[in-house]
């Protein structure tokens, strides 16, 4: 596993405390949960509560993915409520072990890892039943498309109209 700040650690116990909650039950608390990540990150820094719910959102966007489909990293971002964030999607994958990984793909169905790991991710769809056209996934059958967030419309006035109506009857 990966080491851990020394001062997540409690002192004299093998447990870590979240330094923002100051909690130590990883079920509770986001941070301690990727805890083991946050010592990785780019900047060395504890990852920010806003960086595990991200996370959490995305992880939650790859496990949605079923057997036999894949999605892509940028659909990934927008299903997890963050567009443009692709970049952040292929780092999740990078340091959260367990998730299925092989189903997430480049734009167009682009296998976009390199070496023995673009065949073992080839070989893994493969054995999910994913067909390829060429070097590419068929994405016109197995793409997974994600619900689309209901979005409600609604005027700047339309709370202003209901009232208006209400009151005249």
């Amino acid at each position: 596993m990966h080491a851990l700040p020394a001062e997540m650690l409690s002192a004299g116990t093998d447990a870590f405390v979240c330094p923002i909650c100051v909690g130590t039950d990883a079920l509770v608390c986001p941070t301690l949960r990727f805890a083991p990540f946050a010592a990785n990150s780019y900047n060395s820094q504890v990852a920010s509560h806003k960086e595990i719910q991200m996370r959490e959102r995305i992880v939650a966007a790859i496990r949605k993915v079923p057997r036999g489909y894949v999605s892509t990293y940028g659909a990934i971002a927008r299903a997890a409520g963050y567009p443009g964030a692709a970049r952040q999607v292929v780092r999740t994958l990078h340091i959260t072990a367990g998730l299925p990984w092989q189903r997430i793909v480049g734009a167009g169905g682009e296998i976009k890892l390199r070496g023995e790991s673009a065949f073992e991710q080839r070989f893994r769809l493969e054995s999910e039943g994913v067909t390829f056209r060429g070097r590419r996934v068929n994405m016109r059958v197995h793409e997974f498309k994600f619900a689309a967030a209901r979005k409600q419309l609604r005027s700047k006035n339309s709370a202003k109209t209901k009232r208006k109506l209400k009151s005249k009857s």
